[in-house]
C-alpha cells in the first residue's frame, strides 16, 4: 500500500512539474506587438488565461492553437498562422501574421530585435501596388 501511495505521489509531482514549465513557454509569447504604420492592424496584443494563449486586436481577437514550435493558428480566422522569431538571447522578439492576402510583420515592445531583419512589412500593400 504504501508503495501505491509513493507512486500515485511521484507521479502527481513528475506532472505538476511538467504543466508548469508548459505555462512558462507559453508566457514567452505574452506581450504587446506593434506593425508597421499605415498597415491594417498597427497592434496586437497576446495575452494568457490559465493555459490559453489568446490575441486581440482593433480587427478582432482570436484564442491561439499551437501547431509547432513558435507556430500557432487562431482559431477564429481559418488558414490564418502566426510565427514567431526569437532574438539570440532566445526571447520571442518578433511575429508574423498571415491571414488571407495579409501578412504582417512586426516587434515585440521592450525586446531588442537588432539582429533579426532591420525592417518590418505589411506585404499586403506591396502586393496591391504592383
Amino acid at each position: 500500500m504504501k508503495r501505491v501511495l509513493f507512486l500515485s505521489a511521484l507521479l502527481l509531482a513528475v506532472g505538476s512539474v511538467f504543466a508548469q514549465t508548459k505555462d512558462t513557454a507559453l508566457t514567452n509569447y505574452v506581450g504587446k506587438y506593434t506593425f508597421p504604420e499605415g498597415s491594417f492592424v498597427t497592434a496586437a496584443e497576446i495575452s494568457m488565461q490559465g493555459n490559453v494563449l489568446s490575441v486581440s486586436s482593433t480587427q478582432g481577437g482570436s484564442v491561439l492553437e499551437k501547431q509547432g514550435v513558435d507556430t500557432f493558428t487562431m482559431k477564429e480566422f481559418e488558414g490564418s498562422r502566426m510565427v514567431f522569431f526569437r532574438n539570440k538571447e532566445g526571447k520571442v522578439a518578433r511575429i508574423k501574421v498571415e491571414v488571407d492576402d495579409i501578412l504582417l510583420e512586426g516587434a515585440k515592445e521592450g525586446v531588442p530585435t537588432a539582429w533579426l531583419r532591420p525592417f518590418l512589412t505589411d506585404d499586403r500593400k506591396n502586393k496591391q501596388a504592383r
